[in-house]
């Protein structure tokens, strides 16, 4: 916790960290989920004929989260047969039921996130970082990611490295509950 404070006191994290990430964490999260195509070649196909971003997983594109976030680590286009596949999925999953975001709202956080360790020097794959960051709430009820992602964020600009910014925000979460 004292690592914490170093960086962000507890009054300046509610005052500018937290209704700064707030915002973020809720956009467009109220979106109606997307119904995805389980077949490779169908979603091959229908992610061509949009041809969407591989910076962000818009409402629209018919990837699932976890091969949208797969296909932006591994850097191929096609990813139906990837062996990590099922790892993001269960990350994703577990993220889902201990988070208020959606899946494509994680998504998109973890790929910034991804992106964030990369400028730092530091290849973190999208589902070590969800792991990392997914712990449970000690009183059960369900957060939110983008808190936790900004969290991270200004850690990392802080100097710390991955493990740190974690071990960080876990700390903190765990003093911060009644």
């Amino acid at each position: 916790m004292a690592v914490v404070r170093q960086i962000i006191s507890k009054s300046t994290f509610v005052r500018i960290v937290l209704p700064l990430a707030l915002p973020l964490a809720v956009a467009g999260c109220d979106d109606a989920p997307v119904e995805v195509a389980q077949s490779g070649a169908t979603t091959e196909l229908a992610r061509r004929a949009g041809e969407p971003s591989k910076d962000w997983l818009t409402i629209d594109d018919v990837r699932s989260p976890a091969h949208w976030l797969v296909e932006r680590s591994s850097g191929r286009d096609f990813v139906g047969d990837d062996p990590r596949l099922p790892k993001v999925t269960a990350a994703l999953d577990l993220a889902e039921s201990r988070f208020h975001e959606n899946r494509r709202m994680l998504a998109n956080r973890t790929a910034q996130l991804t992106d964030v360790a990369r400028e730092h020097g530091e290849a973190i794959l999208p589902e070590a970082m969800l792991s990392d960051l997914a712990f449970a709430d000690r009183r059960g009820e369900r957060s939110w990611f983008g808190v936790r992602a900004q969290a991270y964020i200004v850690l990392r600009q802080g100097g710390r490295d991955h493990a740190a910014a974690v071990a960080a925000i876990v700390d903190e979460a765990k003093e911060a509950m009644p």
